[in-house]
């Protein structure tokens, strides 16, 4: 009778040996922050000139990036449009407005990125290495 029972705890030890390491290892990969984009416009930065994208978020992008950006405080992010990073930059303080600004190489690609944002196209943020 020992025996059994010994066995059996022996299964549900490693079980949960096994549940932890995947548990642990699942979250130490970070997912992208997809965000919901209702508003997107061509800008000029006032100072140099430089052509950019603004955006708004929903509400509940609003508050799922102002929560990223708090917890990120200082740390390189990767924003991605479609997929594809289309700037690099580091949080200086949380962004709760809800609001933001991409920097496009161009007037052109600015044009492109809002067309897209403003068409659904995902928007996405992540910390970067």
């Amino acid at each position: 009778m020992i025996k059994p029972a010994i066995n059996a705890i022996g299964r549900a030890v490693a079980a949960s040996t096994m549940l932890l390491l995947l548990f642990t290892a699942t979250s130490a990969i970070a997912e992208p922050l997809a965000l919901d984009v209702i508003e997107a416009a061509v800008a000029y930065d006032a100072g140099n000139g430089t052509p950019l994208v603004s955006f708004r978020l929903s509400e509940g992008s609003q508050r799922a990036f102002a929560n990223f950006s708090s917890v990120n405080v200082g740390k390189k992010i990767d924003i991605r449009v479609g997929g594809k990073t289309v700037m690099q930059t580091v949080i200086r303080e949380p962004i709760t407005g809800g609001v933001g600004q991409i920097i496009a190489t161009s007037p052109d690609e600015a044009h492109r990125l809002a067309n897209r944002l403003i068409n659904k196209t995902s928007l996405e943020v992540e910390t970067s290495p």
